[in-house]
């Protein structure tokens, strides 16, 4: 039977169920792209989920990041490419606008 932990610098924003692994935020816990409570303040959580039951500790163990953009936050294993939707405007007049590049505001 599979016993879940969780370890790593922002396992502590973290909880895992421990008979199917599942990750959830804390209740406590919401992400801010503007407020980062990870260890590094990159918006990048980085934890790892370990089965303390198997004798195999690289088989055992995954590697998983809830990444948190401006408008949305998931968790993915760390392997998994990253998927940021950035916005640039171009033209003539650009010049006397400005974008966010993460969420698109044209001012």
């Amino acid at each position: 039977m599979p016993n879940f932990i969780l370890q790593g610098p922002d396992a502590f924003i973290f909880e895992i169920d421990p008979l199917t692994g599942a990750i959830t935020p804390k209740s406590w816990f919401l992400a801010d792209f503007d407020d980062a409570w990870n260890a590094n303040e990159d918006n990048i959580y980085e934890m790892s989920a370990i089965d303390t039951d198997n004798t195999d500790t690289v088989a055992g163990s995954t590697d998983f990041e809830y990444r948190v953009t401006p408008t949305d936050a998931m968790l993915v294993e760390a392997s998994a490419p990253v998927a940021l939707t950035t916005f640039t405007i171009s033209g003539p007049d650009t010049v006397i606008f400005e974008i966010n590049k993460f969420t698109g505001e044209v001012t």
